[in-house]
């Protein structure tokens, strides 16, 4: 197998996640990544997990309204 090859494991990774998941792409300036990083690293969370629960908790309070 070639180095760029997907393993088996990684094709039916890949298979499950686009199946299970929807990606929503996130355009930020350069330089506030790594502070939303840094912030989610403190929290110890990904970055992934820390912006979904900004979110979560901006809904809610945005519905409390």
């Amino acid at each position: 197998m070639t180095e760029n090859t997907p393993s088996a494991a990684s094709k039916a990774k890949r298979k499950y996640n686009d199946k299970t998941y929807e990606r929503i792409p996130l355009d930020v300036k350069i330089g506030t990544k790594a502070i939303y990083k840094e912030a989610a690293d403190s929290a110890k969370m990904s970055l992934n997990a820390y912006i979904q629960k900004a979110v979560e908790e901006k809904m809610k309070r945005d519905m409390s309204n």
